[in-house]
């Protein structure tokens, strides 16, 4: 009688996934297949929408088989909340503050952080994106909007006065 051994297998991949995205699974010790859809695909992209628990049979070499799971946990995406003066006249700055995730990065070069101060010439678009302890992140964007500095002149009611007259 000789004796098989159960193959050394796993399944890995991350153990959190951010909503709406897909994650990869990897079987490893022998062939796989995934007991909630008999597919043999390996690596596995998965799609789950709430937490979920993946099955596989990993069958080795020598014919034997063992059963392996790996759990998906799905994480909401932050929710971004941008607050600052978003109407300036020309030659005006303005501070932008964000917040509901971990870190923060701007466009336009403005680089890391929760505050940026904004001088724009011209109504621009800026988007930040934010990223929270799950790794899951999400883009919003602020228009700030640039008003010009209204052209003035002054035009004297009368062209030509009197000694001791107001104009």
């Amino acid at each position: 009688i000789s004796i098989k051994t159960i193959p050394a297998a796993d399944i890995t991949g991350p153990t959190v996934s951010c909503a709406g995205e897909s994650v990869e699974l990897v079987a490893s010790g022998g062939s796989v297949v995934w007991k909630d859809d008999n597919s043999t695909f390996n690596p596995r992209t998965v799609n789950p929408t709430a937490t979920t628990t993946y099955y596989g049979i990993i069958t080795g070499t020598n014919g034997c088989s063992v059963e392996k799971s790996w759990t998906v946990k799905v994480a909401d995406k932050p929710t971004l909340n941008i607050v600052g003066e978003t109407t300036i006249c020309y030659g005006n700055s303005t501070t932008l503050t964000v917040s509901g995730a971990n870190t923060y990065e701007w466009s336009h070069g403005l680089g890391a952080g929760s505050t940026v101060t904004v001088n724009p010439t011209v109504t621009t678009k800026y988007t930040v994106t934010g990223t929270d302890a799950n790794g899951c992140a999400v883009s919003k964007d602020v228009e700030v909007i640039v008003n010009p500095i209204p052209a003035a002149t002054i035009t004297p009611d009368k062209t030509s006065v009197c000694d001791g007259e107001q104009i």
